[in-house]
């Protein structure tokens, strides 16, 4: 059986766990046209896996054809198998019409290899060839802290952001702590973020920086999970295809996290987000408040992120790096201002996107580690996490914010450990070029255009989401306060045009913006307006009174400022301070 085909038969080598490849050989019926006909499953046949791979071919993307004049492989195959099988049936008529042309085989073929591979995904199904430790290391880490992420941000949007959530945002909770009990799984990874898209869609529009970050994330990974079971790559392909982007998202999220803050506000002690987050620090630490450590949380924090920055690009100091940023991250979580710990969770699982794949075998294989798995594994270990996982819970329910990163640190600082004592490469690190560009260009696209959203409140743009977060940043109506961007933005003149709203019904948001003397854009009071229906607002625009205003009378510039909603979901503004110096706010 494991032997070529002889001069006058014919072979057909198939994935015998794929249920469509073995219909697909039952229905052919090449009997009837060639007679006697060698069907090998290759799960039964290694040594015929083997020679095909010696041959060039690798049996996991697709199946091989043998016959007296060669060895066809893959869309080759079944343009010959449909060429040389009977006309009777109507399988066969639509099988040779479908795939007897060249042409028309070259499209079906990877629609149907893609069918194949999601088949056997679903099923739990191996591949023949099972990637080794080593390419399955940095995606097995990364799943560990994607489970916590994914239990915070569910925990943060059902009881702080969006109460009581959706049944996707539980379920993505759910999902997160099976990751973490089952790191190994791909099928429940795939699970989470299928979940993770459903829950995205169901919140929009958010105006949080992590929630974009982890919008285009995970835009990325539906790009490179088409792209992959379009080829027939495995996991490791598709975390390879994706990690880049997520890489490029914390250098971008660092490079605007230092230039956003070069701003009058931010240096000003009386104000600086700096000062404002320490204060609301653990009671153990937030004592140390005196003018000359004001000025060193201000300057230290600019300094710490430009290194993480730069020591991330260059290969030498990476390690340190991640373990420089796990350790600034694991502090701001500590803040009570806000619940920090999601975005800093999310944060430390892009730190870990660039431990290299022989550090991440030895982290794995460390005996720190596998004395943790090995607990986990356990009836009392997954209990203790149930546990801890319940206080979280009851913690940000209570919108307790320093307690719940205290019940979290002990995580962070594990992994820096771990990292710090186990991971540092041997080898010469992988260049930043090559850990920064995907093999997916959708992939390589959104990070360019996550990118541009850093820079967009310079353009006039919009101002959420842009990565601006505690940086007392301010743009609007005709004026900045950035110390290198002294002009007001543009080209466009989103940012000029700034509105005071006198009077409000049917919109909490109205009421917020009146009752703490702030601004709104002219297009954030449309598009808040056109949301609500029942709505009514007077307000004071280029010096003029408008008075109960609703959708009805504001239709016609609803119609020529406003775009459609999709593209809403994506361009926000903050509400507008515009007192100088600008003070810290968690909005704004």
């Amino acid at each position: 059986m494991n032997g070529p085909a002889d001069s006058t038969g014919a072979s057909i080598y198939y994935d015998g766990d794929c249920p469509f490849c073995s219909r697909y050989v039952q229905l052919l019926r090449l009997q009837d046209s060639l007679g006697q006909v060698r069907v090998v499953n290759l799960r039964q046949s290694p040594g015929d896996v083997a020679r095909l791979r010696q041959a060039g071919f690798e049996p996991d993307e697709g199946m091989a054809f043998e016959f007296e004049d060669g060895l066809y492989f893959g869309q080759d195959a079944v343009h010959r198998l449909a060429l040389l099988g009977t006309r009777s049936g109507t399988f066969n008529r639509v099988n040779r019409w479908l795939l007897g042309s060249t042409r028309r085989a070259a499209l079906a073929y990877p629609v149907l290899r893609m069918g194949r591979n999601a088949a056997l995904f679903l099923l739990g199904r191996i591949r023949l060839r099972e990637p080794s430790v080593g390419a399955r290391a940095p995606w097995l880490l990364f799943h560990h802290a994607l489970g916590l992420f994914a239990l915070l941000h569910a925990l943060t949007n059902s009881f702080r952001y969006n109460p009581p959530g959706y049944p996707s945002t539980w379920l993505m909770g759910a999902l997160g702590i099976g990751l973490l009990l089952r790191p190994a799984s791909t099928r429940l990874a795939a699970m989470l973020l299928l979940t993770f898209m459903v829950d995205a869609w169901a919140q929009l529009p958010v105006h949080s920086n992590h929630t974009m970050m982890k919008n285009v994330l995970l835009l990325a990974m539906a790009a490179c999970a088409i792209r992959q079971m379009w080829r027939g790559g495995d996991w490791s392909a598709f975390f390879n295809d994706f990690a880049p982007t997520g890489r490029v998202l914390l250098l971008v999220m660092y490079v605007f996290g230092v230039f956003h803050k070069i701003n009058t506000g931010f240096l000003d002690p009386e104000v600086s987000c700096a000062v404002a987050l320490w204060r609301e620090m653990p009671a153990f630490m937030r004592w140390i408040d005196f003018t000359a450590f004001h000025h060193a949380a201000i300057y230290g924090t600019l300094v710490i992120e430009t290194l993480i920055l730069v020591c991330l690009v260059l290969p030498r100091t990476r390690t340190v790096a991640i373990g420089l940023g796990i350790a600034f991250h694991s502090l701001l979580a500590l803040s009570g201002y806000a619940m920090y710990v999601v975005f800093s969770t999310l944060s430390i699982a892009l730190h870990v996107l660039f431990i290299e794949r022989e550090s991440a075998a030895r982290i794995l294989a460390s005996p720190p580690w596998r004395a943790m798995r090995a607990r986990l594994d356990m009836p009392s270990g997954r209990a203790a996490l149930l546990a801890w996982a319940a206080l979280v819970t009851v913690l940000v329910w209570n919108g307790s914010y320093s307690e719940v990163a205290l019940a979290w640190m002990p995580v962070p600082a594990f992994l820096a450990w771990v990292i710090f004592r186990y991971g540092r490469t041997t080898h010469a690190p992988t260049p930043a070029p090559r850990l920064l560009w995907s093999g997916c260009l959708a992939a390589n696209l959104l990070s360019l255009l996550f990118l541009v959203n850093g820079f967009a409140p310079y353009l006039g743009l919009k101002t959420a989401q842009s990565l601006n977060m505690f940086a007392n940043l301010r743009l609007e109506a005709g004026a900045s306060n950035h110390l290198i961007f002294r002009n007001p933005p543009g080209p466009f003149p989103y940012l000029a045009d700034t509105v005071e709203i006198v009077g409000s019904s049917g919109s909490p948001y109205f009421h917020y913006i009146q009752s703490h003397g702030l601004q709104v854009t002219w297009y954030d009071l449309l598009d808040t307006l056109e949301r609500t229906p029942r709505g009514r607002v007077s307000f004071v625009r280029n010096g003029v009174l408008h008075r109960d205003m609703d959708v009805a009378a504001l239709r016609g510039e609803m119609e020529r400022v406003l775009h459609p909603r999709w593209v809403r979901a994506f361009v926000h503004f903050n509400p507008v301070d515009l007192r100088e110096p600008k003070p810290c706010a968690l909005d704004r």
